[in-house]
């Protein structure tokens, strides 16, 4: 990995047991369930489940145009707002650390600096393992393009990979003041396209 680390900073979430970290551990403190029966679905004669944990305090977020949202279902809006917040949350990473980089180069010579990916879609996050040893964890192509693009993020430097950029362009429009890039990844047959966003020095 180059001298490279994946570390996590903070968890978060747009789930039914809250939107944040310090609500939904409060819930897992709780031995809360977002889980529930949805009566609403007893008019879809052949669907097999009535069970399901949903958001029920998710609000559109007041800049979100009518425009962008008549193209947007529920779940769109869902994961659009998730990627929204992902990039926000990096920038505020990149710009937070920049002071203690500084620091750091001041006090010890050390050079250092953060760069991050960011990438969306399905993955399978629980307890993976045997009886003997199960370890919390992240699996699936989501993550695993997200850890090859912060491998070849500079410092400074967001690289959002195509699922994540679709869902941003919902809001944000066209990729103007990205650079796009064609990258070729570890594990991926074809070239990935990707777009790359500067942190300005705080």
């Amino acid at each position: 990995m180059n001298g490279r680390r994946v570390v996590v900073t903070g968890m978060a979430g747009i789930t039914s047991l809250g939107s944040d970290w310090t609500s939904i551990e409060a819930n897992f403190s709780a031995n809360r369930s977002g889980i529930r029966r949805m009566a609403e679905w007893d008019r879809f004669t052949e669907l097999n489940t009535r069970l399901a944990g949903p958001v029920d305090d998710f609000s559109v977020p007041p800049h979100w145009t009518r425009k962008q949202l008549r193209s947007m279902g529920r779940v769109s809006r869902l994961s659009v707002l998730a990627a929204e917040r992902a990039l926000a949350t990096a920038r505020a990473m990149v710009r937070r650390f920049q002071p203690i980089a500084r620091r750091w180069k001041a006090d010890f010579g050390l050079t250092v600096g953060i760069g991050i990916g960011i990438e969306a879609g399905e993955v399978v996050v629980g307890n993976v393992g045997s009886p003997s040893f199960m370890s919390y964890t992240i699996i699936g192509d989501p993550v695993n393009v997200a850890a090859r693009l912060m491998q070849m993020a500079s410092t400074n430097e967001i690289l959002i990979g195509p699922r994540a950029m679709q869902a941003l362009q919902a809001v944000l429009g066209q990729a103007n003041g990205y650079d796009r890039r064609e990258l070729a990844l570890r594990g991926k047959a074809g070239r990935v396209e990707a777009f790359a966003v500067r942190v300005a020095a705080a």
